[in-house]
Parts: structure tokens; sequence; C-alpha cells
């Protein structure tokens, strides 16, 4: 099934592209968890591609991480994959994921004035 959805980017500069490995995956929910992330405020484009049983999916960082839909993944008994190499990249995802929101919610201030309080 390699079924996409495009939408309208939120805000240009948090737009991230994901890739990942899933377990427990059955023929029947793959529909099911790509409606439930199409749902999700933020994204831009879904799919899962059968042979591999990859996620691939685009979003913004700013509103959305990983456990958004790692939580979407258990409630169908899926999972991400969990060999040496997925769980290094869904780590290292979910530090990229903390950086976007973070930045996405600092508030800049001006090198001739002290920061507001």
């Amino acid at each position: 099934m390699n079924t996409k959805e495009h939408r309208q980017v939120l805000n240009e500069a948090f737009l991230v592209n994901r890739k990942l490995k899933l377990e427990g995956l059955i023929e029947q929910n793959k529909s099911s968890i790509l409606a439930e992330i199409a749902q999700l405020h933020g994204i831009v484009s879904t799919s899962i591609v059968d042979e591999i049983m990859l996620l691939k999916v685009s979003y913004d960082g700013s509103k959305l991480g990983m456990n958004d839909f790692e939580h979407i993944l258990n409630t169908f008994n899926c999972q991400f994959a969990t060999d040496w190499w997925s769980r290094c990249k869904l780590n290292w995802y979910r530090s990229i994921d903390n950086n976007i929101r973070d930045n996405a919610a600092h508030v800049p201030h001006c090198c001739n004035k002290p920061p507001a309080q």
C-alpha cells in the first residue's frame, strides 16, 4: 500500500521527513493507521511502503513529534522496529523534534535591548 496525501505545509522552516521501519503491522490496519496519522494537525504527507514495512511521513516539527506517531501505532498493536539502527534513528529523530519545538517557541530579542521579563 503506497497511499499518499499531501497538504499545505504550516511552516516550511520546520518541515521534516522521517522514514522508520515498523513491526507488528498487519494488512487490515494499514489504512486505519494512515487515516489516524493524516488527521493530526501538522501532517503534510504519509505513506507506508509495503515491501519493507516502512512508514514515511512529512510533518511540521513544531507541532508534532515521534511520540505522537508512536501513540497511534500502539493503539493498533504496531510499533517502530526495535533493531539497533531503528532505535538509533528513532532517538535521533526525537532529539531533533525537541530542538525544533524549542526553536519554534523561542522569542528572539535585539542585541541592544535587555530581554523582556
